[in-house]
């Protein structure tokens, strides 16, 4: 094989001033690199938190998947430089190629201390550029993000709650005559100070309240753990949802687009004021909901462990879901707890009760005025009467979808009825000169009666 010559003098002063000017660039490149693997706002605390917490960086997650000595080809380190304050080091994300049993494979992991790992459009973007060098090299995708966590957490939560869930329906029926046994009870024990009308009374009460409340809750429990038993759907569901919401936000232009093709022009901007809405009503009204049904359930389990009370996991799932009914959702989450610590553990009857009636108070003054602030605008008297009509029509989806479809049943007219307000006055629709009717918006001003210009 002939050799090239070369004719570089590395004693001659051009090479030195050239060898120093590349070492400078070498140093910020270098210096810029470790600012995407260690700096921005708050990143050491951030890092110093998530190895308390017991959790391993993105880029040693990648060392410990990757073969022993072998290279590891970063991409993209410096995506986000200079954008968001330089608040997003690398985009919130790590991409590049390792080996893995001998094959190359694309790598993306999700940095959990940019951010959050919230994904931001430049963090689409090199996600997208890591896929398309993938593609092109015919190389496989490995993503490292938190299901693994997730599916942690699912697999040591959902066995113990589908385990307590079927004794909680099996003992349930047992649950009422012990909770009604323990009231007549203490009624006994005060017989001398307590009339008997006032007994009978009390009675008379005792028995409605277990059958609203016994047929109430053993339908919460019933649709419960039916949803708890299809456990493995979820946690696939939970797996697609990242690849789902990735996609919705890469294509949410064409898709949005493709929506509004088909219509008139002049419909289009009255759809997209439809979609704003519908987004604001619904979307704010369900978020909220999730939102507050997993921190009041989670608050429930970990109160009623605490408190060292019987199926405290399952009375917090139960407390969870019931929350996803507005107004009176809450109390009847509460009022199953009480009735399981009247069978179960009266002498804690008392601190059971303080416990929900705390979590009602801090959740209708600090967590709804801040989760669901004005996604409904509507009165409470309208919310039940909404969820009366709901319920008897449509079953459990009428109780939870019921609210926020009539708000935003109620913002459609209002929008249209200010439109039509707004909108100038004829007695026939406005035509162009090819008889095309068109919006009020690009209706001639000068129309007269007869329709002459």
């Amino acid at each position: 094989m002939r050799q090239l010559a070369s004719r570089i003098d590395p004693r001659s002063d051009d090479f030195a001033k050239n060898a120093a000017a590349y070492a400078d660039l070498l140093a910020v490149l270098r210096e810029r690199q470790e600012f995407a693997v260690r700096g921005g706002a708050g990143r050491e605390r951030a890092i110093e938190r998530h190895h308390s917490r017991g959790k391993i960086l993105p880029r040693d997650r990648i060392d410990l998947v990757c073969d022993t000595d072998t290279p590891f080809l970063e991409l993209s380190t410096l995506a986000g430089w200079e954008l968001y304050d330089n608040s997003a080091p690398g985009a919130g994300i790590v991409t590049g190629i390792g080996v893995v049993c001998g094959v190359p494979w694309m790598f993306i992991a999700n940095d959990a201390t940019v951010k959050g790992g919230s994904l931001l459009p430049v963090s689409i973007k090199k996600h997208v550029r890591a896929q398309d060098i993938a593609s092109e090299n015919g190389l496989g995708v490995i993503y490292l993000v938190a299901l693994a966590v997730l599916a942690g957490v699912l697999i040591a939560v959902i066995p113990p709650t589908i385990d307590q869930g079927r004794q909680f329906a099996d003992d349930f029926p047992e649950f009422l005559n012990d909770a009604r046994t323990t009231i007549e009870g203490w009624v006994d024990q005060y017989a001398d100070v307590v009339s008997q009308d006032a007994r009978d009374q009390i009675e008379e009460a005792l028995a409605d309240v277990g059958d609203i409340v016994g047929s109430t809750a053993w339908s919460v429990v019933e649709q419960t753990f039916g949803i708890i038993t299809g456990s493995f759907a979820l946690i696939l569901a939970l797996a697609t949802a990242p690849v789902l919401v990735f996609y919705l936000m890469k294509d949410s232009g064409p898709i949005t687009q493709s929506l509004y093709e088909p219509l008139p022009t002049p419909l289009r901007p009255h759809l997209r004021s439809l979609m704003e809405m519908a987004d604001r009503t619904l979307g704010g009204y369900i978020r909220g909901q999730l939102t507050l049904g997993v921190v009041v359930g989670t608050i429930v389990a970990v109160g009623l462990l605490a408190l060292g009370v019987p199926f405290a996991i399952v009375l917090g799932v139960v407390a969870g879901l019931t929350e996803l009914v507005p107004i009176i959702g809450p109390w009847i989450g509460g009022a199953v707890g009480v009735l399981v610590t009247l069978a179960t553990e009266p002498d804690k009857l008392v601190w059971v009760i303080l416990l929900y009636l705390i979590i009602q108070l801090l959740e209708n003054t600090l967590l709804v005025p801040r989760i669901q602030a004005e996604t409904l605008n509507l009165h409470p008297v309208a919310v039940i009467l909404v969820i009366t009509i709901g319920s008897q029509f449509f079953g459990l989806w009428g109780v939870i979808l019921g609210p926020p479809l009539t708000a935003l049943g109620r913002d459609i007219i209002v929008y249209f009825c200010q439109q039509w307000s707004a909108a100038p006055q004829t007695d026939a629709p406005l035509l162009d000169a090819s008889g095309v009717l068109v919006s009020f918006e690009d209706a001639p001003e000068d129309v007269d009666d007869d329709g002459d210009h």
